[in-house]
């Protein structure tokens, strides 16, 4: 069997759009990360396109103050009771839940990179 190197494989980035819920009310909530070959990262890091789309796909990102942080960044909120579903949990609690069947997901693809050519 065959395998390409990842020198010559595209990179991709993906929007994924987590179905949870709510810490605190318990309602449904979608919550939008990015992810690519290299990195990680919640609305905090979107561009405004990426915010749109994401926002198209059903999630709420406002405006949240972190304690932790220490500063206001765009997050993803609960839409019936506004809470703040911060970063710090992102990862652990809902991306990698999602990807063990815990949670149903979307992905949208948002960048294509190629590889260079050799």
């Amino acid at each position: 069997m065959l395998f390409a190197s990842n020198a010559t494989m595209p990179h991709t980035t993906k929007l994924y759009i987590v179905q949870a819920h709510c810490w605190r009310c318990r309602q449904p909530a979608a919550l939008a990360m990015i992810k690519s070959p290299n990195t990680f990262y919640g609305p905090e890091g979107f561009n405004p396109q990426q915010t749109l789309l994401a926002t198209r796909q059903g999630a709420v990102i406002l405006p949240q103050y972190s304690r932790y942080a220490q500063t206001t960044y765009p997050a993803n909120s609960c839409g019936h009771c506004k809470a703040f579903l911060g970063e710090h949990y992102l990862f652990t609690e809902y991306f990698i839940s999602a990807l063990d069947g815990h949670y149903p997901y979307q992905t949208v693809v948002v960048d294509v990179v190629k590889a260079p050519e050799k």
